[in-house]
């Protein structure tokens, strides 16, 4: 008799052990979490890639009895267009060698490398604004750099539409400078410059942090705009999007 309750407590922990691993089953299923450890297998796995500067994020989902895994990767961002792709197929087998029938998603990232020259580092500026450059040409006068390059653009543009082009680029780049200005202001982005009936048009991304208030954002805003026309006159229209940080689609 006295063995009876020691018997009725072990029955009682086998249930309830059984009935948690069950309970966490069901939960990882309804939560589509991964089994543990699969992520730090998943990065130890990716890192040997050769090519890869870094790892940058990592997520991975089930839904039913399939995985998903969505990765950010970083790349030397004067990598070719077929170069990063290769990269990519590696990073999808290195994953696949963990779990095997994951659906795979591989977004590569630019990455500046300490080892760029300044004529990387000018082509570099020249790619993320859709340009192609050559005879790329720096000379130190008077102790501040002179670079001189030539422009790639399509042979049927005419002369004037190639100049509109050049004078977009550098309008651009004076409205960044003073986005960069403004610490509240995190990025700038998208920008886009159109001109219509002779009047010119500029809309941009602006990423701020996710804890400014809507009224402080407001008066951003305004003040950007208005530092944008003392800069450009010319300008006609502004159109400035704000967005969290959490939120930011660079």
């Amino acid at each position: 008799r006295d063995s009876d309750p020691i018997a009725a407590l072990f029955v009682a922990g086998v249930v309830v052990s059984v009935s948690w691993r069950l309970a966490r089953r069901t939960i990882d299923a309804l939560l589509d979490a991964a089994p543990a450890g699969v992520r730090n297998r998943i990065i130890s796995a990716v890192s040997k890639v050769d090519g890869l500067l870094e790892v940058d994020r990592v997520r991975i989902r089930r839904a039913g009895n399939r995985y998903f895994a969505d990765l950010s990767i970083g790349l030397a961002r004067n990598v070719t267009f077929q170069r990063s792709e290769q990269v990519a197929d590696a990073v999808t087998v290195a994953v696949h060698d963990v779990l095997p029938d994951a659906d795979v998603v591989v977004h590569p990232i630019p990455r500046a490398m300490n080892t760029e020259n300044i004529f990387d580092k000018v082509r570099a500026v020249a790619t993320r604004q859709n340009f192609n450059v050559h005879d790329v040409s720096v000379q130190n006068l008077h102790g501040h750099l002179h670079v001189e390059q030539h422009l790639e653009l399509d042979e049927h543009l005419s002369l004037k539409d190639g100049d509109e082009i050049l004078r977009d680029a550098r309008l651009e780049k004076r409205l960044k400078e003073i986005a960069s200005e403004f610490p509240e202001i995190l990025d700038m982005h998208d920008v886009q410059i159109k001109r219509v009936r002779g009047r010119l048009y500029v809309s941009c991304h602006c990423t701020m942090s996710d804890e400014l208030p809507l009224s402080r954002v407001h008066d951003i805003s305004t003040d950007l705009e208005i530092r944008f026309k003392q800069e450009a006159p010319e300008l006609f229209r502004v159109l400035i999007h704000p967005e969290p940080s959490t939120d930011n689609r660079r």
